[in-house]
């Protein structure tokens, strides 16, 4: 064979050995990670109270800053044009 040729073969197998060593490595790293994860104790989730009541009602209840804020907005667009 032309020594080109094996020389080539040399590389090509030196390059998939490093990938190979790669994800090996990247596998234990993952597994070893996963591990350590599983002895911390889980996140608490928050208790499912009672329904949540929508801000758009609290603002509805306060006439006054409804007022306010349709008078700004009305203000502004005639100062606008």
């Amino acid at each position: 064979m032309n020594p080109a040729i094996l020389d080539g073969f040399k590389l090509m197998f030196l390059g998939m050995g490093m990938v190979f060593l790669f994800l090996f490595a990247m596998i234990i790293f993952i597994t070893a990670t996963t591990k350590i994860l599983s002895f911390l104790p889980e996140k608490a989730t928050p208790p499912q109270g009672g329904a949540v009541k929508p801000a758009a009602k609290n603002l509805m209840g306060n006439k006054d800053l409804v007022n306010v804020i349709s008078k700004a907005i009305s203000t502004y667009k005639t100062d606008k044009k």
